[in-house]
C-alpha cells in the first residue's frame, strides 16, 4: 500500500513519472489514515477512497443515507479536508466482496452505481461489476473476487445494469458539473438523498430513492424546465419548484438540457498498426 512506501520514493517516483509523460496519473492504495499524506503534489495525483467505499454499501444495507452523505461532505463539502482533490472512488476491487454479493438488497445496484458516477471522485469499475458479477472472499482466498471471464457469455448477465453503467458513463462526460462540480446537500432522509454539483453556472442535481415505494420529493430551481437525463422524461417545474416522484429503488440525474441523450456521430477509429487483437474476449485479474 501506498503509506508503506518511503515518502521521498514516492515523491522521486513522480517526477520520474512526470518526466516521462506531463499527464502521467499516479494513483496510490490506502486503506485508512489522512489520504493527504501521499496525495499531493509531489506524490500521488490521487489514492483509493475506503472512507467512501464502506459508505456506500453500508448506508444501502442499513437504509441510511446519512452515513456517506456526511463522508462525501467531510471530505469535499464546504470544509472539505480534501479541497480540489478527486479521490479514486470504487464500489469493490480485487480485495474485498465484489458488490452484487455485499448489497443485502439486489435492487439498490443501480442507486449504488448512479452515487459512484455523481458523488465527488473519480469513478471506477472493477472488471465484471458491469454486469454484477458476484464473488465473496473464502478460506483465506481472494481467487473468487478474480475470477477468468469470457465477454462471449456475459450476454446471460445482468444487461439491465450493464446499459445503466453505460449511460452513466455518458452522463458523467457531458456534463462537467458531475466531474469537479462543488457538492451541495439539499435534502437528506434515511433512504431519500438529493444533491447538486455545480460548477461554473452548470447545475445537476441527483436524487436517490432506496425504498419499495414511490416517493415525492420537490426542490427550489431558477431553472423554467427540468429533465431526468437517466430516465429522459420532463421533470415537473411550477414557480420555482421542481417537482418529481421517484419510483422505487430509483435515481434520477436532473439537468436543464438532455444533451447526453442525443445520439451521437458514430465515432471513426482506426485500430493501431501495432495492436494485436486476442481473440476469446477474456480478461483476468492478477496480482503478484
Amino acid at each position: 500500500v501506498a503509506y508503506s512506501l518511503d515518502e521521498d520514493f514516492a515523491r522521486r517516483l513522480r517526477q520520474y513519472c512526470d518526466g516521462l509523460k506531463p499527464d502521467f496519473f499516479l494513483v496510490g492504495e490506502m486503506l485508512h489514515g489522512d489520504y493527504n499524506r501521499m496525495m499531493n503534489d509531489s506524490m500521488f495525483h490521487s489514492v483509493t477512497n475506503y472512507e467512501c467505499y464502506k459508505g456506500i454499501y453500508s448506508s444501502h444495507n442499513t437504509k441510511n443515507y446519512f452515513e456517506i452523505d456526511y463522508s462525501i461532505n467531510r471530505q469535499s463539502g464546504s470544509n472539505a479536508i480534501y479541497p480540489g482533490i478527486n479521490l479514486y472512488n470504487f464500489v469493490d476491487n480485487h480485495d474485498v466482496n465484489r458488490i452484487a454479493s455485499t448489497l443485502t438488497n439486489p435492487e439498490h445496484i443501480y442507486n449504488v452505481y448512479t452515487l459512484l458516477y455523481t458523488m465527488p471522485g473519480i469513478p471506477s469499475i472493477y472488471y465484471g461489476g458491469e454486469f454484477g458479477v458476484k464473488g465473496v472472499k473464502e478460506n483465506n482466498s481472494d481467487d473468487n473476487l478474480r475470477p477468468c471471464l469470457n465477454l462471449g457469455n456475459m450476454s446471460s448477465e445482468n444487461n439491465r445494469l450493464y446499459s445503466h453503467i453505460v449511460k452513466l458513463g455518458r452522463i458523467y462526460k457531458a456534463y462537467p458539473a458531475l466531474r469537479t462540480g462543488k457538492y451541495h446537500t439539499i435534502i437528506i432522509r434515511n433512504q431519500q438523498m438529493l444533491f447538486l454539483k455545480e460548477l461554473n453556472g452548470q447545475q445537476v442535481y441527483v436524487a436517490l430513492n432506496l425504498e419499495d415505494r414511490d416517493f415525492d420529493l420537490s426542490f427550489n430551481t431558477d431553472k423554467p424546465a427540468l429533465v431526468d437525463v437517466i430516465s429522459g422524461n420532463s421533470v415537473n417545474v411550477e414557480n420555482g419548484n421542481a417537482y418529481i416522484k421517484m419510483p422505487p429503488f430509483s435515481s434520477m440525474i436532473i439537468v436543464d438540457d438532455a444533451i447526453v441523450n442525443e445520439e451521437p456521430e458514430p465515432a471513426k477509429e482506426e485500430a493501431p498498426a501495432e495492436t494485436q487483437i486476442v481473440t476469446g474476449g477474456k480478461y483476468r485479474h492478477y496480482k503478484g
